[in-house]
């Protein structure tokens, strides 16, 4: 989580790097097969025991509040609502690209593909012109 921390503090002269970096550590994570199923023993834990819901609610607040940063780095005529929602719905990306890469199937297009597609649409959304020659 500190890695998310520092980015959404600023660790690249431009903030659009620090948005590439932080959307690849994401991606990274989601390959690893044992973190997919820490994630998900630690989803299932939160369900039944208080003290790790609150660890998890904590985490991700401080995961959407380092993107939300990042963004409003990159657009800075976001407001904090618009930052916060569109940083809920990358997070809701990376988070269902957990699920679908280890469940999907092999229907599932490649990592590699829906990474490349992901930071184009994020870009896009955050407002970056010509998203496809950022990547």
């Amino acid at each position: 989580m500190t890695r998310f921390v520092e980015l959404g503090r600023g660790q690249n002269e431009d903030p659009v790097d620090d948005l590439l970096v932080f959307l690849d550590e994401a991606w990274l994570a989601i390959r690893k097969a044992v973190v997919r199923v820490f994630f998900f023993e630690l989803w299932t834990m939160a369900l039944r025991r208080p003290a790790i819901e609150g660890m998890v609610k904590q985490m991700y607040s401080e995961y959407q509040a380092s993107l939300a940063a990042i963004l409003r780095r990159v657009n800075p005529a976001l407001t904090d609502a618009e930052a916060g929602v569109l940083a809920r719905l990358i997070c809701s990306w990376t988070e269902g690209a957990l699920v679908m890469a280890h469940w999907g199937g092999e229907r599932v297009p490649s990592l590699s593909l829906l990474s490349i597609r992901m930071k184009s649409a994020s870009l896009a959304l955050v407002g970056v012109a010509n998203p496809a020659a950022r990547r």
